[in-house]
């Protein structure tokens, strides 16, 4: 396919998409569903299976259709906690598609592995019925401050923000910032969304590593929450990977 004029290619590639007729797809981040009607209005010969499951599960239960021989997917959408996994174990194929040269390096990997299309952030997520503009941190050691003490929420699993307040900050005064947090006796939540859900019903005051577009969706049905970019705000690129035994390789 990658020898071919671009044109040509393309044609080929639409010729293939729809004898295979559908596409199969696990995703781990929430607009995957608008993705996929997006995908439907341009290709509606081809119908889109969306499963959405969390990082984690994502990974367990790819793992153990790969290693039963169940081959039933095609498309992974997931982040750094199942890509990099997913290739360590075998079950995803090189694609090394021509839109890559568009890309920066940063987004890519060298053996065509993964491609990243989109990024979001980890942000300071608020109930702004809750949170008077005063109070609003500039950066996340604001947040020992002694009024948050009992208000904040952090997801149970909590790796990438993490990992970006190390890179930030170094181990050491990371470190220090985040004994201080635990000191602040956070409620540690399991899934974005519903910690999001809980914190516009009042349930705390706000989120330290929420992903902006699950409080754009609540803020968009009225509820009370908002978010802010606060200093070193980690950046996530979320990449997608063909299945090696894609069942719709087109």
């Amino acid at each position: 396919l990658n020898k071919l004029p671009a044109a040509e290619r393309q044609q080929k590639l639409s010729d293939g998409a729809k004898q295979d007729r559908e596409v199969s797809v696990y995703a781990s981040f929430t607009e995957a569903n608008n993705l996929g009607n997006a995908f439907r209005k341009q290709h509606p010969s081809v119908a889109v299976n969306i499963r959405r499951l969390g990082g984690g599960r994502l990974l367990d239960i790819t793992l153990t259709e790969f290693r039963a021989g169940k081959h039933l997917v095609d498309v992974f959408i997931g982040g750094s906690t199942s890509g990099r996994p997913l290739v360590e174990a075998g079950t995803i194929a090189r694609y090394l598609s021509p839109e890559r040269a568009f890309l920066d390096a940063h987004f890519k990997d060298e053996k065509g592995y993964w491609t990243a299309f989109f990024s979001r952030h980890l942000v300071f997520a608020y109930n702004t019925t809750l949170v008077p503009a005063a109070k609003l941190p500039k950066t996340y050691f604001d947040l020992l401050d002694p009024w948050w003490k009992g208000k904040l929420a952090i997801d149970d699993h909590p790796g990438n923000w993490l990992a970006g307040m190390i890179k930030a900050y170094g181990k050491a005064k990371a470190a220090e910032m985040l004994r201080g947090l635990a000191r602040q006796n956070p409620k540690i939540i399991r899934g974005r969304t519903l910690k999001v859900q809980l914190m516009a019903a009042g349930e705390f005051y706000a989120a330290v590593d929420q992903t902006e577009e699950s409080v754009i969706e609540m803020k968009k049905k009225g509820a009370p929450v908002d978010y802010a970019l606060l200093e070193n705000t980690p950046v996530l690129t979320n990449p997608v990977l063909l299945a090696k035994n894609a069942p719709h390789p087109y």
